[in-house]
């Protein structure tokens, strides 16, 4: 379960929009994704709740954005959007315009912007 406190921190940090599409989720289904998955049953890895684990995406695990991603794991992997076990929470993640963003453990992202605007 994710902590309260960390749900309002994602929520300000990614300005209440779908961190992938930047839609508004205000008054919209939306959820908290784990960029590595917890596993059947859960964790107790402490990293788990970590915020650079933890995106705000539109949707729910089978719509939107987070559908996109459970649906779609191998490009979600290779953008960023999920990780695996073994791989670092730095790794940034590539937004449906290209843009670049990487989360940072202060609970605050960096965001580089595709000049090109070439969707990816």
């Amino acid at each position: 379960m994710i902590p309260n406190n960390m749900r309002e921190l994602v929520a300000i940090r990614d300005g209440h929009r779908c961190a992938r599409c930047n839609v508004s989720i205000l008054n919209q289904p939306s959820s908290v994704h784990h960029r590595k998955p917890r596993g059947m049953g859960g964790t107790k890895d402490p990293r788990a709740n970590d915020p650079r684990n933890l995106i705000r995406l539109c949707g729910t695990g089978t719509t939107g954005c987070h559908g996109w991603v459970e649906s779609s794991r191998h490009e979600a992997r290779s953008t960023g959007w999920l990780i695996q076990s073994y791989d670092g929470l730095d790794l940034p993640m590539i937004t449906t315009t290209g843009d670049r963003i990487e989360l940072r453990i202060d609970g605050t992202r960096w965001e580089s912007r595709n000049q090109g605007g070439e969707q990816k």
